[in-house]
């Protein structure tokens, strides 16, 4: 409670019925100004692409950039809950923990960690879940990174009449392991591959641009961000592991 992640970003329902015009006036006057904005220009750009900026944005008033609050990072306690759907056909565990920023330190490490357990017939999840004792149809993991944390998440689709506790025994033993270096190597090439094929397209490659100023204010970051992934090894996953994937601090939901 407090954290302005708490709900999501378009606010509770009782929140945008007392919202007053003044209220969204002032919301909009803070934040969509252009002190607060990016703005990239990709493709055959024009020699006078700086004179068609000031034509186009030129005349817009002077504005500052409003200060933003980032809050004390997030430690929950442990908490599980169960959902009841009775249109579902499958069971699911889906278990998450807090992660850290985009372009903190370990976000590279926890990125390949997920990407390792989850790969198709290699992962160590996947294999131990979907081939070798076959409780599960799908694993999947992943993380979320923005500005004012992270998430890493691990969801597990299970097969009808599978065994939750045999499932939860393998993911609290496999979840506190680390991957080896033929793993990393693999996870790092993917990686690679999705960096080099998102830019083919001239729209995503805009948004990669986009995305780094965002983040980093360094537009050309991309090549820095591959790096980082490169400098990844078994060693600095299993710190990333003993930091992040506490099991006192893990929230499990059931389907």
């Amino acid at each position: 409670p407090g954290h302005p992640a708490h709900h999501m970003t378009i606010g509770t329902h009782e929140d945008i019925q007392a919202a007053t015009v003044d209220d969204v006036l002032a919301f909009y006057r803070t934040w969509y100004v252009p002190a607060n904005a990016t703005l990239v220009i990709a493709g055959d750009v024009p020699d006078d692409v700086d004179a068609i900026v000031d034509r186009y944005f030129g005349s817009f008033p002077v504005s500052h950039r409003p200060v933003r609050q980032f809050p004390a990072p997030v430690t929950p306690a442990r908490a599980s809950g169960r959902v009841e759907d009775p249109f579902a056909a499958l069971g699911r565990i889906h278990r998450a923990w807090h992660g850290p920023a985009a372009g903190a330190p370990d976000e590279a490490e926890l990125d390949v960690l997920t990407g390792s357990w989850s790969a198709v017939g290699t992962g160590a999840l996947w294999r131990r879940l979907v081939y070798e004792t076959q409780l599960a149809q799908r694993v999947a993991a992943w993380t979320v990174n923005g500005r004012l944390g992270g998430e890493l998440h691990v969801a597990v689709d299970l097969r009808t009449g599978s065994d939750p506790a045999a499932v939860r025994a393998i993911l609290d033993e496999e979840c506190t392991r680390g991957v080896d270096a033929r793993a990393i190597s693999r996870a790092l090439t993917r990686r690679e591959a999705g960096a080099v094929w998102s830019l083919t397209g001239l729209s995503r490659r805009a948004q990669i641009i986009q995305r780094h100023m965002l983040y980093t204010g360094e537009p050309d970051n991309l090549a820095a961000e591959l790096l980082r992934y490169r400098t990844v090894t078994p060693e600095r996953i299993d710190r990333a592991i003993e930091r992040w994937l506490d099991p006192h601090r893990m929230v499990e939901i059931a389907l």
